[in-house]
């Protein structure tokens, strides 16, 4: 196993922006190695010509590790790359992440030490807003924002996995284990995983919840919003611990970027 390196899963869409931020990460004095995946052949012979240029990069593909491949083309293709990489510690990132600054120095926190985590909040504003359905039994939520029936159906569906409150359980979530439905708006997103840190020999046992809930994608992608919220709920479900780091992302020009220390750190697209 090799100690450290980063995983990516490229769609063609996307590949443009991989060799933007790969030139970024290399001219940035990241010499990570860094595995490419893919599901059949979704990188053009050009851009993959150029990404060999570069020292440390391999290409894995979803083909040689699964019988049922288009199981995978979605969200979940991230989870299974986590599950079957050759690195010990893993920055796992999307195609379309900028960073500002080589990302290695997040392996050093104390935190990322502790944990063997290092999760990023989503943006603030995806909220549940319940306080018309639980008053007006005739109103007709325009979206699943607004709806208590896909609210309690998620509430039922992570209960199933925790039945108990783990001491650990985020905060933010905690309208989850409460009688009632909460009247003010509550958080409907915990997690960003367009970069995600994991230490996965410290969490052997999390990457096998996280790749099962994602192996059945098409029950839990129904009630959390693709794979974000699996990482820390593999974890838990694993009876293990994780950190967030504190500050919320912003949008900047359009673009969801997290800060650290105040300085930008990483975007999307």
């Amino acid at each position: 196993m090799i100690e450290k390196g980063i995983i990516v899963a490229c769609p063609q869409k996307y590949e443009h922006l991989l060799l933007n931020n790969i030139t970024f990460l290399r001219n940035n004095n990241c010499n990570l190695p860094i595995e490419i995946w893919e599901i059949g052949k979704e990188i053009s012979d050009n851009i993959r010509l150029t990404l060999n240029l570069f020292d440390n990069i391999s290409f894995q593909n979803v083909l040689n590790y699964s019988n049922n491949p288009n199981h995978w083309k979605g969200f979940q293709i991230k989870t299974f790359m986590l599950y079957h990489n050759k690195f010990k510690h893993v920055l796992l990132m999307d195609a379309d992440t900028s960073f500002y600054k080589n990302p290695e120095f997040i392996f050093d926190n104390q935190n990322y030490i502790n944990t063997g985590t290092y999760f990023f909040h989503d943006l603030p504003f995806w909220t549940f807003n319940l306080k018309n359905a639980i008053n007006d039994k005739n109103f007709i939520p325009p979206n699943k924002f607004f709806s208590l029936d896909f609210f309690n159906k998620r509430k039922t569906f992570i209960k199933s996995l925790l039945p108990s409150k783990p001491h650990n359980f985020p905060s933010l979530w905690n309208y989850i284990y409460d009688s009632n439905p909460p009247i003010n708006p509550v958080h409907e997103a915990l997690q960003d995983s367009g970069v995600v840190f994991i230490n996965r020999d410290l969490h052997k046992n999390s990457i096998e919840f996280i790749h099962y809930l994602n192996t059945y994608h098409k029950i839990t992608y129904q009630f959390v919003a693709g794979d974000k919220e699996t990482f820390w709920l593999g974890i838990l479900m694993a009876n293990n611990n994780y950190y967030f780091h504190p500050q919320f992302p912003q949008q900047v020009k359009r673009k969801i970027t997290h800060f650290y220390n105040n300085q930008p750190f990483w975007k999307q697209k």
